[in-house]
């Protein structure tokens, strides 16, 4: 890799909105071996509002409490309702928020040690899903208000034999 190139990936990095910031650093922490963790993206019930709940590989018998929780509404206080201190990402300017310093800062503040786990199928079906939205799309696993989601930049994830499957999708996650 040149000089050049990791600039322009960093450039690009830092060009991503805060829901995808917060994708692309679960990408990372599932590539520095915490393949246990699982990202829960949805929509508000108003549909106003995007949301990510972070977890451990769910128990289907008692769930997990997530480990982090974040709704669009907070803007780029990404850590406004969890553990996570604001301070953490204070001290950078917003064109250095990258996600792999949100990772970072998700390594330094929340308890993930019993997330390590090797990649697994759900690793890389998250990887694959972030690739086919792109940069200007951001998943969502449920949401009920009507609103047309396409315009809002959301693609759902839906099983892929429900008969009313939208044209731009992705399938639910093999694990979760």
């Amino acid at each position: 890799m040149t000089l050049e190139s990791a600039r322009r990936g960093r450039e690009e990095e830092q060009r991503l909105g805060p829901e995808r910031t917060l994708l692309e650093a679960v990408r990372v922490l599932h590539n520095k071996g915490y393949g246990r963790l699982r990202a829960l993206p949805y929509l508000a019930p108003s549909g106003l509002g995007w949301r990510l709940e972070l977890s451990k590989l769910l128990d289907p018998v008692h769930g997990v409490e997530p480990r982090f929780r974040y709704t669009s509404a907070s803007g780029w206080e990404l850590f406004a309702s969890s553990e996570v201190t604001y301070a953490t990402t204070k001290t950078q300017p917003f064109d250095e928020v990258t996600p792999s310093f949100v990772a970072h800062a998700m390594t330094v503040e929340l308890e993930l040690d019993d997330l390590r786990g090797g990649l697994s199928a759900y690793t890389y079906w998250f990887s694959a899903l972030l690739d086919h939205a792109g940069t200007n799309y951001v998943p969502y696993h449920f949401g009920d208000s009507g609103i047309d989601y396409m315009k809002a930049r959301y693609i759902p994830l839906v099983d892929p034999h429900d008969a009313s499957v939208p044209e731009v999708c992705f399938p639910l996650a093999p694990i979760f």
